[in-house]
Parts: C-alpha cells; structure tokens; sequence
C-alpha cells in the first residue's frame, strides 16, 4: 500500500510539474502583438514578397529573444494571396478578424496595396506601405496608411531632374504595364513636359517578359540619348543587355535595381556615366551606404538553404532590410506609445505622426499618409556625383561616417574593377571590405564618438553602427 500511495504522489507531482512548466513560459509574456501581411507567392513580386517576410520574421525572432515589446511577444502572420486581387482583400479580413492582427504590411504593388486600403481602415489597423509607389494608393484617404517608400511623384520629379541636369535631349521610357509603371510614365511625361523637353519614342513591357526586342528597336528608332527605366533589376538586367545587344550608347536613368549586380553583370556599367540611379536617391536610399544591410544579409544565410541565397542580386536585400527595418520602426512606436498605443490606434496614429525615428537606414518621419509627400529638393554637387558615374551619395550627408565610407568605395573599386562573377565577387568585396575595416577600425569608431559628440547623429544611430560595424567585422567570409 504504501508503495502504491508513494506511485500516485509521484504521478501527481509529476503531472503538477507538466502543468506548471508552460502555465510559466506563458507568465514571461503579457500576451501576442500580431504583424500581418498578405503577399503573392508564385507571381512576378515573389522575390520582394519572400524577402520581406525574412526581414520581418528576423527582426521578430531577434526582438522577442531580448524581451519583446511592452512584455509581449511580436508574432508575424504571413498569407499568400494566390497572386489574385480578390483574393488580397479577403485574407486581410481574414487577418483583421479572426487573427485580430496589431498591425499590417501590404503587398509590394500598388493596386493591391491599393485594394486592401478600406479593410485595414475599417478595423483601425496601422499600416505600413514597403514598396506601394502609385500616390493613388494614400488618395484612398485611409488615415492609418503610412508610406516607407517615396512615391510616384517624387521619383519622377527627382527623374525629370536628372534628365535636366545631366543635359540629355532626346529622353526615351521603357516602363513595366503594370499600376505602379503606367502611374510613373505619367507622371514623367508631364515633369519632363514642364522641364521643356519631350519624351521621343516609350514602350512598354510585361512583368517577366524574356524578349524585350521589339520594344528595344521600337525606342532606338527615335534615336534617344537616354533611357528612363521603369523596371526592376532583373528585368532591368534584360533590357540593358538587349539595348547593348543593338548598340545602343546612351545613358539610364531608373529606381532603385539599375545600381546593382544583375544590372552590373548585363553590362550596364561598361562606360561611365551610364547608370543614374534617381529614384532611391531623391531621399538617400542607396543600398551599398546601409551598414544596417551588411550584418542582415549575413543572418539570412542562416534563414535560407547553403547555395540557393548567393548574396548577389540587391533587389532582395533591398526589400529584406525594408521587412526588417518596418518591425523595429513598429517596436520604436510602441515604446513611445506605451500601452495605450496598442488599444486606442488613433491615439498611435497620434504618436507616430508627431514622432521622428532615425534608423540606420535614415531619418523617417510618418505618416504620409497624412500628408502627401510631393517635393524634393536635390543638391546638384551630388546629382553630378550621378552624372559622371560615381553614386556616392552620403559623402554629402553630414552623417557619413567618412572612413567607414571610403574603405567601402575602395573594396569596391578594387574588386569590381577585375570583373563580376555571379556567386563569387560580391563575397570578394565584403571580405576585402572587412580587411580595410579592420585596419582602420580606430579611426572609424573615432569618427562616431566625434559626430556624436558633436550631435551630428543622435545615440541610437552611433550605437546601431557601431553594432553594424561589429557584426561585420566578425564574419567569416571566406
């Protein structure tokens, strides 16, 4: 008996003990705060959608390791839409109501951004827009839209611009037939109308489309001097390559892709002066100046299978740290928004909107959803940086961390100048980049200490470069 009596005891304790352990994983959090995102795998934005959702699912795993948000645990929701319209719009209902979701990134394209704009506002949920660029996409009125891209408007004024500036005559447009390309050409026909100049020969493209020929011969027919390239890297690299293809010897002026590898490996960089990358560079985004990006691409090689992420086209990279950068921009509100913030979102909005948060990435300020975003001021000294070939943009920043800047331009110029190999050299160029870090490692934590100082940058960016620059040095490259 007395055996018997000492075995339920034990069963009792050790049941007792099951239902303690989670009843304890649980009392560390207060409870979730959700993210959601409805994307289009298996469509033309795969690449951007995938990236985001890394980014995102990083920043998260990252946040919650060192204690979450306000005691919670960030929890990132993650739905395909089957690269249908309706189909956006019924799984952001779905994440409104049965997820009762927190917060909301959109789909990259405008016009399913554009879709899901009165769901998110029905439910009151601040949203961020990535990628959406169409400046129909804010017009919808939705007060809890806020935009981490430029728009439409400002990259065609800051295109115009350069058109202007770097003295061509005879513009062309390729543009991709899709919302967000057909709402840039527009825009860009009328800026270069007011500019006194006039586009000579456009074309358009689908999404994914392998031979752009008849476009290509459509556009050199009228002789153009420069191109304005609606259209991402990929895509991007298949037009340079078939306009070379046909001799052409102009210039491109573009958004965001035409800087880098696919773009460089197409040839698009063999002569000087031949790719301006105006779009990003109106508000100093410019991927290669973003030591936030570096140590990212690093953790992805953990998130993703050896050999299928080669750290080579920056269009991705691009799109992860926006994914990245979007959780902690969250996680920056809600500390300034405390409790409040996560169940009164109009007194968010309140707080984010009279809130400046400077990141890695730059100094953003929100909502612009409130208030359209439709000027640019651009400085000519840097605009010619673009002009003569040379996209050096922060050296114009006084927030640029000068020899941090330098020894990147010198890895670069030394280990590009041999060649682009797909897999191989930008990998070449982070491990030089980290042996001139390392010999000047001193000076460049000077040069923070004095910008701060100095209060040139603010504590939390020295102390995320100086994170940035500690992961970099610690990586194995080889």
């Amino acid at each position: 008996m007395k055996r018997r009596h000492l075995f339920r005891v034990f069963l009792l304790l050790s049941s007792a003990l099951v239902l303690i352990q989670p009843l304890e994983a649980m009392a560390q959090w207060k409870g979730e705060i959700k993210i959601g995102q409805v994307c289009s795998l298996f469509s033309p934005v795969q690449s951007i959608c995938e990236s985001q959702r890394d980014g995102a699912t990083i920043a998260c795993e990252e946040i919650n390791k060192a204690g979450g948000v306000l005691g919670r645990k960030l929890t990132y929701i993650y739905r395909d839409d089957g690269n249908q319209i309706d189909n956006t719009v019924a799984q952001a209902k779905e994440l409104c109501i049965r997820e009762n979701i927190d917060f909301a990134f959109t789909n990259p394209r405008s016009s399913y951004a554009r879709a899901t704009s009165a769901v998110y506002q029905r439910y009151k949920v601040p949203t961020l827009l990535l990628c959406p660029m169409a400046d129909t996409v804010l017009e919808m009125g939705n007060p809890y839209y806020m935009r981490l891209c430029h728009s439409d408007t400002v990259c065609g004024d800051s295109m115009s611009y350069t058109v202007e500036k770097g003295n061509f005559k005879r513009p062309s447009i390729m543009y991709l037939n899709d919302f967000w390309g057909m709402d840039l050409r527009k825009i860009l026909l009328k800026k270069i109308k007011e500019r006194g100049l006039e586009v000579v020969s456009e074309a358009s493209f689908d999404s994914g489309a392998s031979d752009v020929s008849p476009q290509v011969m459509k556009i050199l027919t009228a002789n153009p001097d420069v191109i304005l390239l609606l259209a991402y890297s990929g895509e991007a690299a298949t037009i340079v390559r078939t306009f070379k293809s046909q001799g052409f010897k102009g210039s491109y002026i573009g958004y965001s892709g035409l800087f880098f590898n696919p773009v460089r490996e197409a040839g698009g960089h063999d002569f000087d002066g031949a790719i301006f990358q105006a779009g990003r560079h109106c508000q100093g985004f410019y991927i290669w100046n973003r030591p936030g990006a570096i140590p990212l691409y690093l953790k992805l090689e953990a998130l993703v299978p050896k050999g299928k992420y080669t750290l080579v086209n920056a269009s991705p990279e691009i799109d992860t740290l926006d994914g990245y950068q979007a959780v902690y921009l969250i996680k920056k509100w809600l500390e300034l928004a405390g409790e409040r913030g996560l169940t009164d979102k109009d007194y968010f909005m309140d707080v984010v909107t009279k809130s400046k948060v400077e990141t890695i990435v730059g100094t953003i300020s929100f909502p612009y959803g409130a208030k359209k975003l439709d000027t640019v001021t651009l400085d000519d000294t840097y605009l010619m940086q673009f002009v003569n070939g040379h996209a050096r943009v922060w050296e114009h920043d006084p927030r640029c961390i000068e020899t941090f800047e330098k020894t990147r331009n010198q890895a670069e110029e030394e280990v590009y100048s041999k060649g682009f190999v797909k897999g191989v050299t930008f990998k070449k160029y982070l491990a030089r980049w980290q042996e001139l870090l390392k010999q000047n490692e001193a000076k460049i934590k000077a040069e923070i200490n004095t910008k701060l100082e100095k209060k040139t940058i603010t504590r939390d960016y020295a102390d995320m470069f100086r994170k940035a620059l500690e992961e970099i040095l610690a990586y194995n490259f080889k």
